[in-house]
């Protein structure tokens, strides 16, 4: 009896040992996981950081300051707030605080970013270029509008003066190009370009006018001196913006001018 008596403590023993050796293990797996967040830079989801700083008050308040590589969007900050919030941190606090620095930040003079949870998750960016999460704004552009981007795209390095309506689906465009005017015509339902003139630029009781050189040619008339009422054909943008077509005789047409 005594024998077994002794059996049995020492089993009881051995198992209080093991079930404390694995609690003991358990508890320093949990701080090596604490701390592997005070270790140099890793990647998490496509995130590469290290941190900063941490400071927490336990069941209250937990705040990390962390070091990125580069800007991220703002759906992948949400992504790495949430791991950090349900992986890296063992406790459970009522308040966390996440702090973002890029490089050559320095700390306390403003983050670039925050992801906290008070106690619901509000991410806060300082650059709006890379906020993913919004939903793009859908904008039914007119046939007008998209006829002005085509153009624009297309002449990207010239200086538009001015676009009017010219009527049966035409806008005219006078713009500037290596120091030169020109007007081009484009069909708002085809994108088709119509008339294509090189311009002449003069100044006539300081309004902005414009001689179509075309019409010049094979005569005898010098565009430097002659006066632009001896001129056929000519645009002559008015105080209001309109621009209108003259020849010798006067006003031939009018174009309203899109603001």
């Amino acid at each position: 009896m005594k024998k077994l008596v002794i059996i049995i403590t020492l089993t009881i023993s051995l198992i209080s040992c093991d079930n404390s050796s694995m609690t003991n293990k358990k508890l320093k797996q949990n701080d090596k996981t604490e701390n592997s967040i005070d270790n140099s830079a890793k990647l998490i989801s496509n995130i590469k950081y290290s941190v900063i700083r941490i400071d927490k008050i336990p069941n209250e308040k937990y705040s990390i300051d962390i070091r990125l590589e580069k800007e991220y969007k703002k759906s992948e900050l949400e992504e790495f707030a949430y791991y950090i919030k349900n992986e890296l941190i063992i406790e459970t606090y009522k308040r966390i605080f996440i702090c973002y620095y890029l490089p050559n930040m320095k700390v306390g003079h403003g983050a670039w970013a925050t992801t906290h949870f008070n106690p619901d998750l509000e991410i806060i960016m300082t650059s709006p270029f890379y906020d993913d999460t919004k939903e793009k704004e859908k904008v039914n552009l007119s046939k007008t509008d998209i006829a002005i981007n085509e153009f624009i795209s297309k002449n990207s390095t010239c200086k538009i003066i001015g676009i009017w309506y010219q009527g049966n689906d035409f806008l005219m465009f006078i713009f500037k190009e290596n120091g030169k005017f020109n007007l081009k015509e484009m069909n708002i339902s085809t994108l088709e370009i119509g008339k294509n003139y090189k311009l002449i630029g003069k100044k006539v009781n300081g309004q902005q006018a414009f001689i179509i050189k075309e019409f010049l040619e094979g005569t005898n008339i010098d565009s430097d001196v002659k006066l632009i009422g001896d001129y056929t054909d000519y645009y002559l943008i008015e105080s209001n913006g309109d621009l209108a077509l003259y020849d010798n005789i006067g006003l031939m047409e009018k174009y309203g001018k899109i603001n």
